[in-house]
């Protein structure tokens, strides 16, 4: 080995001397040696690409970039502008948005328990980081639309968990109700019901009325 480094673009191998017949040395670069001979710098495999101008196989290439694109993320700076240009993007692209949402919630659906872990620790934490959380779920909660969206979910999820569910009745004359809606079904008829409820659902035009059943 000489020490001296191969000064060819893309190359900087250490040079090694060799003495061959006749006394006289000779100074070769492995890795240039290897490129003209089509082999992959790293491994026996051949280069992926044109032979002479490509430098690895495909599988050495892309764990080079991996390594180069984690060094240069791990940068302080670099980082914190990747980071303020993914926040502008996915406040502006709403199909970044989705996919980003919809990769998130596949990972959640693999790994449940870390879900729960990352949960605990941001509840158990006071930092600025829970303050923001907060901040941002009390800001989308008092959206009306997300709020009926939610209730939307959660009726169906309860209609999935309880397909069949007992027929409401009266608790006060215990007939069947003449309901048919979506969610909770009311407790009293409108006759066992108080006079100011009575009164609310005449101006509504939201009457309940019980079933009385014939006799044989």
């Amino acid at each position: 080995m000489s020490g001296a480094i191969c000064q060819l673009r893309g190359c900087r191998c250490v040079l090694r001397i060799e003495v061959v017949r006749g006394g006289a040395t000779v100074t070769i670069c492995d890795w240039c040696e290897r490129k003209r001979a089509g082999l992959c710098r790293d491994c026996p495999r051949r280069v992926y690409g044109t032979v002479g101008k490509a430098m690895r196989c495909e599988a050495c290439a892309r764990r080079r970039v991996r390594e180069h694109d984690k060094k240069h993320r791990s940068d302080p700076e670099v980082r914190r502008q990747i980071e303020s240009r993914n926040r502008k993007r996915y406040r502006a692209e709403a199909s970044y948005r989705e996919r980003k949402c919809a990769r998130r919630r596949e990972w959640a659906a693999r790994n449940p328990e870390k879900v729960k872990r990352a949960a605990r620790r941001l509840l158990l934490s006071e930092g600025p980081s829970r303050q923001r959380h907060l901040a941002t779920q009390r800001r989308h909660n008092a959206d009306p639309v997300r709020a009926q969206k939610k209730r939307v979910q959660a009726l169906a999820r309860y209609y999935e968990l309880h397909p069949v569910r007992p027929e409401p009745r009266c608790a006060g004359c215990t007939l069947r109700l003449a309901w048919k809606g979506v969610g909770k079904p009311p407790k009293w008829c409108d006759d066992c019901c108080a006079a100011p409820e009575r009164c609310r659902r005449r101006r509504l035009n939201t009457s309940i009325t019980a079933i009385r059943e014939a006799v044989a």
